[in-house]
């Protein structure tokens, strides 16, 4: 298995980072900009989006491979951190690209990338 930090993350413009135990490597880009995106190619059979989910957390979508796949509601009346908020598998390892979007919905603005975990 191989564990990609936000640091092997090609961030958009609008992303800024949060430090804090709880979180995977103890920090995570986080973004309120509408539109910021953040992205990662890799090659595996499985790919997870690992962050942080709260009452101040909005929407983001996500794209695989070009394509949008699913928008991900990361609202929720309790904060918790590495919570696995998506996750895609293959057959067989390939090469991919995952990218999030961000969806800045008023008064739940936020979306927070703390790793992408990567299954070979």
């Amino acid at each position: 298995m191989t564990l990609k930090q936000q640091t092997a993350v090609s961030l958009s413009a609008g992303w800024t980072t949060v430090s804090r135990t709880g979180l995977s490597a103890g920090s995570a880009a986080v973004s309120t900009v509408n539109g910021a995106s953040a992205q990662l190619s890799f090659t595996g059979r499985s790919v997870s989006w690992i962050g942080s989910v709260g009452s101040g957390s909005g929407l983001a979508q996500v794209y695989i491979d070009g394509a949008l796949v699913q928008t991900v509601d990361l609202g929720s009346t309790a904060s918790a951190d590495e919570r696995v908020l998506f996750t895609r598998n293959w057959a067989s390892s390939a090469s991919h690209t995952i990218k999030l979007v961000v969806l800045a919905t008023q008064g739940r603005p936020q979306v927070s990338v703390d790793a992408f975990v990567i299954i070979a």
